[in-house]
């Protein structure tokens, strides 16, 4: 993923999120199946949801975190592809 291609994304509307003290698990209800997130993780959620696409979430990241573009990029790409292949979320196709 680089900065000139957002990623569009749809989370599955039968993802349930449940935060704990130090962290979140998603649930997704059709396989139930669990998705453990970090405080981190639960952020990239949260904007995830609020948005529906990586350029915004970035955006938000690197104001909140201080952290380098790049590095968000990438673990963000990583982040939504983990995602969807647990049923998570999809990704719209431009």
């Amino acid at each position: 993923m680089n900065s000139n291609n957002s990623i569009q994304v749809k989370i599955d509307v039968n993802v349930l999120l449940q935060e704990l003290e130090d962290e979140a698990v998603l649930l997704n209800l059709t396989d139930e199946h669990y998705f453990g997130l970090d405080d981190v993780g639960l952020r990239f959620w949260q904007l995830l949801d609020k948005h529906g696409n990586s350029e915004d979430v970035i955006r938000d990241m690197k104001i909140e975190y201080n952290a380098p573009e790049d590095t968000l990029h990438k673990d963000l790409g990583k982040f939504i592809i983990e995602l969807e292949s647990a049923g998570l979320l999809s990704i719209i196709e431009p």
